[in-house]
Formats: C-alpha cells, structure tokens, sequence
C-alpha cells in the first residue's frame, strides 16, 4: 500500500516528502540535543551556585566546631594564665564565623526545607556545645582539674553530637556534589549516545532514499530511453509498451510514449498495406503490357 502510494506520487513530492523525512530526523536530533543542553545547563547552575556553595559551607562549618573545640581545650589546660587567655576570644571568632557559614548555607538551600532543618538542628547541637565547653574552660580555670574534669563527660557529649551532626551534615552536601557532577557526566554521556544513534538513523535513511528513488524514478527513466533508443535506431519491437501504471510524471510519459508507439505501429501497418496494394497494382500493370 504505502509503495503504491510513493509510486503515484509525483516526482516533486517524492523530492520533497523525502527531504522532509530527513528534515524530520535531524529536527530531532537538534531538539533532543537542545533538551540535554538545558538539562546540563540546569545541572550546571545547581552545581556551581549550590553543590559547590553547600559542599564548601559545610566544611567551613565543620572547620569552625573543630576550631572552637581546639580553643575551648587550650585555655582550659592553660588556665588562662598569661599569654594564654586568648581561648575565649579565638572560640567566640570561630562560632562568629560558624554562625555566618550556617546563615549563609540555609540562603542556598532555602528552597530545600529538608536540608535546612538539618543546617538547624547542627546549629542547635553547636549551640549547646559551645555553651557547655565555655562553662567547663571556666571550671578549669576557677577550680582547676578537680572541677573542670566533672564537666569533661558532659562537654564529651556534646562534642559528639555536634561531631555526628556535623558529619551527616557534610556528608549530605558532599553526596549532594557528588550526584549532581554525575548528572551532568551522565546527560554529557547520554546525549554523545544519542547523537551517534540518530546519525545512524540518518544515514541509513538517507541512503533508504536513495536506493528507493533509484529504483523508482532512475530506472523508469533508464527503461524509456532504452526503448526509445531502440526506436530511433530502428530495431525497436513496436509492439512492446511501458508500464504506463503509475500517475507521476513518469507514468505519464510512458503512457505518451505508448501513445506515440501505437500511432507509429499504425501508420508503419498503414504503410505496409498500402505497400503491398502497390507492389500489386505494379504487377497487374506489368503482367498487362506483357500482354
């Protein structure tokens, strides 16, 4: 059926409707490319304006415990003693910038509720940790290891806490990086895929075309030049016509090319009869002057 249908159809629509198939093919393929690239785009913006931020923030957060934690323990062996008492100063720093790394971490994942519930309850553990090793550092400096060391377990408790939040904490973000970098790698990946497959199916197509215009539209041609070739050199069999079934142009061509074969067999029929009436007129009269 459909190679009944491409058969009546005229050569420029077999032109045209095979261009738009291939018009097709690559219109896909540019579409499906324009989609990977905004998907990598997306992937790439969420990368460098988030995954990077949050990956980094945690970090700095988890940098500024560790620090705060160096701080507290040092002025309490030290006692404060002079050159010494700077822990207080150098903790409150590192929980000015833990507090600026937190706020600015939950602006980047603000549309991330359950992200940023976890950037607060790092922030409450920190809160309390930091209360407590403020408290057990005085203990130390007032009363010395037999009252700094009673709070030693407490604090110990809170330092783990904050450690174990703050490690969940970074791992979340640095997973968080990890998957969006494989997104991207994927999309890259997948996209170098498809383009391979669709140039296949390009060329394949193309070359589809071309063997069914050949066949459809060169070798009708090739037989009617050989036909009339065969006329012109006076060999022809005039009693042979063209597959004149098609509605193309080329179907109409045979069809007037049968046309002219069938006029032509006539008047060559035509001429032998009326050869033939004078190649017998011509005896009669020659068989009379004999006589």
């Amino acid at each position: 059926m459909l190679v009944k249908t491409w058969r009546n159809l005229s050569i420029r629509w077999k032109i045209i409707f095979g261009n738009i198939i291939l018009l097709t093919i690559f219109t896909i393929v540019g579409w499906m490319n324009i989609q990977s690239a905004e998907e990598m785009q997306t992937n790439a913006h969420f990368l460098d304006n988030i995954a990077y931020k949050g990956d980094y923030l945690s970090m700095e957060m988890k940098l500024a415990v560790i620090q705060t934690s160096r701080w507290l323990s040092d002025i309490s062996a030290t006692r404060a003693y002079e050159g010494y008492d700077n822990g207080f100063d150098e903790a409150a720093k590192s929980a000015k910038k833990f507090e600026e790394y937190s706020t600015q971490l939950k602006a980047v994942f603000k549309d991330d509720p359950e992200f940023v519930k976890s950037v607060e309850e790092v922030d409450e553990a920190y809160v309390a940790f930091y209360i407590n090793g403020k408290e057990m550092a005085q203990a130390y400096i007032e009363g010395g290891p037999a009252r700094g060391n009673k709070m030693m377990d407490q604090f110990d408790t809170y330092a783990e806490a904050i450690s174990e939040k703050i490690g969940k904490l970074d791992e979340k973000s640095t997973a968080l990086l990890e998957g969006t970098i494989n997104e991207i790698v994927t999309g890259a990946k997948n996209s170098y895929r498809n383009n391979i497959i669709f140039l296949a199916v390009a060329i394949v197509a193309g070359l589809f075309l071309g063997f069914l215009i050949a066949s459809l539209i060169i070798k009708p041609i090739k037989t009617t030049i050989a036909a009339i070739k065969d006329v012109a050199e006076g060999e022809g069999d005039l009693t042979k016509h063209l597959d004149d079934k098609n509605t193309d142009e080329l179907g109409e061509l045979a069809k007037w090319f049968n046309t002219f074969i069938d006029k032509l067999h006539d008047i060559i029929s035509q001429i032998s009869i009326n050869t033939e009436q004078l190649a017998g007129a011509a005896t009669e009269i020659s068989s009379s002057s004999e006589q």
